[in-house]
Protein backbone atom coordinates (compact mmCIF):
# COMPACT_ATOMS: atom_id res chain seq x y z
CA UNK A 1 0.00 0.00 0.00
CA UNK A 2 2.80 2.44 0.88
CA UNK A 3 4.57 1.60 -2.40
CA UNK A 4 1.47 2.47 -4.42
CA UNK A 5 1.02 5.73 -2.51
CA UNK A 6 4.63 6.70 -3.18
CA UNK A 7 4.31 5.97 -6.89
CA UNK A 8 1.12 8.04 -7.08
CA UNK A 9 2.69 11.02 -5.34
CA UNK A 10 5.76 10.83 -7.57
CA UNK A 11 3.66 10.93 -10.72
CA UNK A 12 1.63 13.89 -9.44
CA UNK A 13 4.73 15.89 -8.62
CA UNK A 14 6.25 15.10 -12.02
CA UNK A 15 3.16 16.31 -13.85
CA UNK A 16 3.04 19.54 -11.80
CA UNK A 17 6.69 20.22 -12.61
CA UNK A 18 6.10 19.79 -16.35
CA UNK A 19 3.06 22.09 -16.24
CA UNK A 20 5.03 24.76 -14.36
CA UNK A 21 7.86 24.60 -16.87
CA UNK A 22 5.42 24.95 -19.72
CA UNK A 23 3.86 28.04 -18.11
CA UNK A 24 7.27 29.62 -17.55
CA UNK A 25 8.23 28.98 -21.16
CA UNK A 26 4.96 30.51 -22.42
CA UNK A 27 5.40 33.67 -20.34
CA UNK A 28 8.90 34.27 -21.59
CA UNK A 29 7.74 33.82 -25.16
CA UNK A 30 4.89 36.34 -24.93
CA UNK A 31 7.15 39.27 -25.98
CA UNK A 32 8.41 38.84 -29.59
CA UNK A 33 12.18 38.44 -29.83
CA UNK A 34 12.34 39.40 -33.52
CA UNK A 35 10.74 41.69 -36.10
CA UNK A 36 10.57 40.54 -39.70
CA UNK A 37 11.08 42.30 -43.01
CA UNK A 38 7.40 42.14 -43.94
CA UNK A 39 6.50 44.10 -40.77
CA UNK A 40 9.16 46.73 -41.49
CA UNK A 41 7.95 46.99 -45.11
CA UNK A 42 4.41 47.60 -43.89
CA UNK A 43 5.61 50.33 -41.53
CA UNK A 44 7.40 52.02 -44.46
CA UNK A 45 4.27 51.78 -46.61
CA UNK A 46 2.16 53.37 -43.86
CA UNK A 47 4.63 56.22 -43.24
CA UNK A 48 4.96 57.10 -46.95
CA UNK A 49 1.20 56.86 -47.45
CA UNK A 50 0.87 59.78 -45.03
CA UNK A 51 3.05 61.75 -47.48
CA UNK A 52 0.78 60.78 -50.37
CA UNK A 53 3.31 58.28 -51.75
CA UNK A 54 2.76 54.67 -52.77
CA UNK A 55 5.79 52.55 -51.81
CA UNK A 56 6.93 49.02 -52.60
CA UNK A 57 9.83 48.50 -50.16
CA UNK A 58 12.61 46.16 -51.32
CA UNK A 59 13.37 44.56 -47.92
CA UNK A 60 13.09 40.75 -47.89
CA UNK A 61 9.89 39.77 -46.03
CA UNK A 62 11.65 36.90 -44.28
CA UNK A 63 14.66 38.86 -43.07
CA UNK A 64 14.80 38.89 -39.28
CA UNK A 65 15.87 41.71 -36.93
CA UNK A 66 15.98 41.96 -33.18
CA UNK A 67 12.74 43.41 -31.84
CA UNK A 68 12.81 46.96 -30.40
CA UNK A 69 11.25 48.18 -27.18
CA UNK A 70 10.32 51.51 -28.86
CA UNK A 71 8.70 52.25 -32.23
CA UNK A 72 10.89 52.25 -35.33
CA UNK A 73 12.08 55.59 -36.74
CA UNK A 74 11.58 55.87 -40.51
CA UNK A 75 13.15 58.90 -42.25
CA UNK A 76 13.96 59.85 -45.88
CA UNK A 77 17.62 59.42 -46.79
CA UNK A 78 19.26 62.76 -47.66
CA UNK A 79 15.84 64.36 -48.11
CA UNK A 80 14.66 61.84 -50.73
CA UNK A 81 11.91 59.28 -50.20
CA UNK A 82 13.46 57.04 -52.83
CA UNK A 83 15.42 55.46 -49.99
CA UNK A 84 14.52 55.56 -46.29
CA UNK A 85 16.43 54.75 -43.15
CA UNK A 86 14.83 52.48 -40.57
CA UNK A 87 16.29 52.85 -37.09
CA UNK A 88 15.70 50.96 -33.86
CA UNK A 89 16.03 53.71 -31.22
CA UNK A 90 17.08 51.31 -28.44
CA UNK A 91 20.47 51.92 -26.85
CA UNK A 92 21.90 48.89 -28.67
CA UNK A 93 19.56 49.25 -31.64
CA UNK A 94 20.21 48.80 -35.34
CA UNK A 95 19.94 50.94 -38.47
CA UNK A 96 19.24 49.92 -42.09
CA UNK A 97 18.51 51.64 -45.43
CA UNK A 98 15.63 50.39 -47.57
CA UNK A 99 14.80 51.31 -51.16
CA UNK A 100 11.13 52.27 -51.44
CA UNK A 101 10.74 51.89 -55.24
CA UNK A 102 8.50 54.94 -55.61
CA UNK A 103 7.69 56.13 -59.14
CA UNK A 104 9.91 59.09 -60.23
CA UNK A 105 6.91 61.29 -61.05
CA UNK A 106 5.55 60.80 -57.54
CA UNK A 107 8.93 61.63 -55.98
CA UNK A 108 9.29 64.85 -58.00
CA UNK A 109 5.78 65.95 -57.05
CA UNK A 110 6.55 65.33 -53.36
CA UNK A 111 9.83 67.24 -53.58
CA UNK A 112 8.10 70.20 -55.28
CA UNK A 113 5.48 70.18 -52.53
CA UNK A 114 8.22 70.21 -49.87
CA UNK A 115 10.01 73.13 -51.53
CA UNK A 116 6.77 75.13 -51.86
CA UNK A 117 5.85 74.43 -48.24
CA UNK A 118 9.26 75.45 -46.87
CA UNK A 119 9.82 78.48 -49.07
CA UNK A 120 8.69 81.89 -47.89
CA UNK A 121 7.40 84.55 -50.29
CA UNK A 122 9.94 87.28 -50.91
CA UNK A 123 9.01 90.68 -49.60
CA UNK A 124 10.36 93.68 -51.47
CA UNK A 125 11.08 96.77 -49.45
CA UNK A 126 8.83 99.65 -50.45
CA UNK A 127 10.53 102.94 -51.32
CA UNK A 128 10.40 105.49 -48.53
CA UNK A 129 7.72 108.12 -49.23
CA UNK A 130 8.65 111.79 -49.64
CA UNK A 131 6.70 114.88 -48.65
CA UNK A 132 5.60 116.91 -51.71
CA UNK A 133 3.08 119.64 -52.50
CA UNK A 134 -0.40 118.31 -53.40
CA UNK A 135 -3.80 119.90 -53.91
CA UNK A 136 -6.24 120.17 -50.99
CA UNK A 137 -9.07 121.08 -53.37
CA UNK A 138 -9.70 121.29 -57.09
CA UNK A 139 -8.87 124.49 -59.00
CA UNK A 140 -9.55 125.53 -62.58
CA UNK A 141 -7.09 126.66 -65.22
CA UNK A 142 -5.96 130.25 -64.66
CA UNK A 143 -6.62 130.18 -60.91
CA UNK A 144 -4.02 131.83 -58.70
CA UNK A 145 -2.78 129.21 -56.23
CA UNK A 146 -3.13 130.16 -52.55
CA UNK A 147 -1.78 128.56 -49.39
CA UNK A 148 -5.25 127.11 -48.69
CA UNK A 149 -5.22 125.25 -52.02
CA UNK A 150 -2.18 123.09 -51.27
CA UNK A 151 -0.62 120.92 -48.58
CA UNK A 152 2.36 118.64 -48.04
CA UNK A 153 1.56 114.93 -48.37
CA UNK A 154 3.64 111.71 -48.52
CA UNK A 155 3.92 110.07 -51.95
CA UNK A 156 6.14 107.47 -53.60
CA UNK A 157 9.32 108.87 -55.22
CA UNK A 158 8.23 107.18 -58.46
CA UNK A 159 5.01 109.23 -58.65
CA UNK A 160 6.70 112.25 -60.24
CA UNK A 161 10.10 113.78 -60.90
CA UNK A 162 8.96 117.40 -61.19
CA UNK A 163 7.39 117.89 -57.77
CA UNK A 164 7.69 120.70 -55.23
CA UNK A 165 8.82 120.21 -51.64
CA UNK A 166 7.93 123.70 -50.38
CA UNK A 167 4.47 125.27 -50.40
CA UNK A 168 5.91 128.77 -50.92
CA UNK A 169 7.28 127.66 -54.30
CA UNK A 170 3.76 127.30 -55.73
CA UNK A 171 1.80 129.99 -53.88
CA UNK A 172 0.84 133.05 -56.02
CA UNK A 173 1.39 131.14 -59.27
CA UNK A 174 -1.34 130.51 -61.85
CA UNK A 175 -2.46 127.03 -62.82
CA UNK A 176 -2.06 126.33 -66.54
CA UNK A 177 -4.58 123.47 -66.39
CA UNK A 178 -7.33 122.13 -64.15
CA UNK A 179 -5.89 120.51 -61.02
CA UNK A 180 -7.80 117.86 -59.08
CA UNK A 181 -7.85 117.25 -55.35
CA UNK A 182 -4.87 115.27 -53.94
CA UNK A 183 -2.97 115.65 -57.20
CA UNK A 184 0.81 116.20 -57.01
CA UNK A 185 1.62 119.71 -58.21
CA UNK A 186 4.20 119.69 -61.00
CA UNK A 187 6.15 122.53 -62.54
CA UNK A 188 4.55 122.07 -65.98
CA UNK A 189 1.09 122.68 -64.46
CA UNK A 190 1.96 126.22 -63.32
CA UNK A 191 2.64 129.50 -65.06
CA UNK A 192 6.25 129.84 -66.11
CA UNK A 193 8.51 131.57 -63.63
CA UNK A 194 12.11 130.94 -64.54
CA UNK A 195 14.29 130.15 -61.54
CA UNK A 196 17.39 129.86 -63.72
CA UNK A 197 18.13 131.02 -67.27
CA UNK A 198 20.42 129.51 -69.89
CA UNK A 199 24.02 130.68 -69.52
CA UNK A 200 23.54 131.56 -65.86
CA UNK A 201 26.07 130.41 -63.27
CA UNK A 202 24.58 127.99 -60.75
CA UNK A 203 25.65 125.91 -57.78
CA UNK A 204 25.47 122.13 -58.19
CA UNK A 205 24.69 120.34 -54.93
CA UNK A 206 25.43 116.61 -54.98
CA UNK A 207 24.17 114.55 -52.02
CA UNK A 208 25.22 110.98 -51.28
CA UNK A 209 23.75 110.07 -47.90
CA UNK A 210 25.23 112.44 -45.30
CA UNK A 211 27.91 113.65 -47.73
CA UNK A 212 27.34 116.96 -49.54
CA UNK A 213 29.51 118.10 -52.45
CA UNK A 214 29.18 121.58 -53.98
CA UNK A 215 30.51 122.55 -57.39
CA UNK A 216 29.98 125.28 -59.97
CA UNK A 217 28.14 124.96 -63.24
CA UNK A 218 26.51 126.81 -66.10
CA UNK A 219 22.83 126.35 -66.95
CA UNK A 220 22.28 125.10 -70.49
CA UNK A 221 18.51 125.70 -70.48
CA UNK A 222 15.83 127.76 -68.80
CA UNK A 223 14.06 125.98 -65.93
CA UNK A 224 11.47 126.60 -63.24
CA UNK A 225 11.50 125.48 -59.63
CA UNK A 226 11.00 121.71 -59.57
CA UNK A 227 12.03 121.32 -63.22
CA UNK A 228 14.86 119.13 -64.42
CA UNK A 229 17.61 121.32 -65.82
CA UNK A 230 20.69 120.61 -67.94
CA UNK A 231 23.88 121.91 -66.39
CA UNK A 232 27.52 121.93 -67.50
CA UNK A 233 29.89 121.19 -64.63
CA UNK A 234 32.67 123.70 -65.22
CA UNK A 235 35.29 121.58 -63.44
CA UNK A 236 34.65 118.11 -64.89
CA UNK A 237 33.25 119.44 -68.20
CA UNK A 238 30.41 116.97 -67.83
CA UNK A 239 26.86 117.81 -68.80
CA UNK A 240 24.46 116.60 -66.09
CA UNK A 241 20.80 116.87 -65.21
CA UNK A 242 19.41 117.84 -61.82
CA UNK A 243 16.33 119.29 -60.18
CA UNK A 244 16.00 123.04 -59.62
CA UNK A 245 15.45 123.53 -55.86
CA UNK A 246 15.99 127.28 -55.63
CA UNK A 247 17.37 130.18 -57.60
CA UNK A 248 20.89 129.37 -58.75
CA UNK A 249 20.90 125.90 -57.11
CA UNK A 250 20.59 122.48 -58.76
CA UNK A 251 20.24 119.32 -56.68
CA UNK A 252 21.77 116.07 -57.86
CA UNK A 253 20.64 113.12 -55.73
CA UNK A 254 22.26 109.71 -55.18
CA UNK A 255 19.65 107.92 -57.36
CA UNK A 256 19.53 108.10 -61.13
CA UNK A 257 16.06 109.67 -61.14
CA UNK A 258 17.69 112.88 -59.96
CA UNK A 259 21.11 112.58 -61.59
CA UNK A 260 22.01 111.63 -65.10
CA UNK A 261 25.26 112.23 -66.95
CA UNK A 262 24.28 113.44 -70.41
CA UNK A 263 27.65 113.84 -72.07
CA UNK A 264 31.25 113.21 -71.16
CA UNK A 265 33.80 114.63 -73.57
CA UNK A 266 36.41 112.20 -74.90
CA UNK A 267 40.04 113.22 -74.46
CA UNK A 268 42.24 112.93 -77.51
Amino acid sequence: MSRLTFSFLFCVSLLCGLAGGANATGTAGDAPKFVYGKDINQNIIDVLAEQGLAAKPSLDDGRRFRACDASLDIMPLQGSFRTVTVKCPDQDGWNIAVRTRIAKTIIRAAQRHTVQTNSQPSIKAKPKPIMVVTMTRSVKKGTLITADDVKLAPVSPKTSKHYFKRIEDVVARKATQNLGIDRVVEARQLELIWAIRAGQKVTIEHKIGPIQVLSEGIALSDAQLGDTARILNTKSKREVEGRVVSEKKILIGANMSDYRVVYKPVRR
